[in-house]
């Protein structure tokens, strides 16, 4: 039996991903739970053993208990990505937005009328 565990490791060596260590105040991508997808993220605050953290989430600040296989390293927001050679855009300057609606028109309005079943309780 330990020949055939032995042959087992052997084939499947290097067909995973090596996943390091995270540190503690890294910036990373959490998987969601339901859609799979790599849309939220957070800040590592503590480290526990059996490749799990605990990572406070951007936005609501909640702390989630996760592996590190639910964890991706990703770069602080801090940091701008480099791109090479692209120049950064520019957000035009309040003066320059047209505003959504002039100030003095309201939108219309539907008309609402009194039910006629409070007229049995009015006196």
């Amino acid at each position: 039996m330990a020949q055939r565990h032995e042959e087992k490791r052997r084939q499947s060596a290097g067909q995973h991903r090596r996943q390091w260590r995270l540190q503690l105040g890294a910036c990373v991508w959490v998987q969601g739970q339901t859609t799979k997808a790599w849309s939220k993220s957070g800040t590592v605050v503590e480290v526990h053993p059996y490749r799990q953290y605990a990572v406070k989430m951007d936005g609501s600040g909640r702390i989630s208990l996760r592996t590190r296989g639910h964890l991706k390293e990703a770069t602080p927001p801090w940091e701008p990505p480099s791109i090479g050679g692209v120049p950064e855009v520019q957000s035009p300057t309040p003066e320059a937005v047209p505003p959504l609606a002039s100030p003095g028109r309201e939108r219309p309005q539907r008309q609402r009328s009194r039910p006629t079943w409070l007229d049995d309780y009015m006196t």
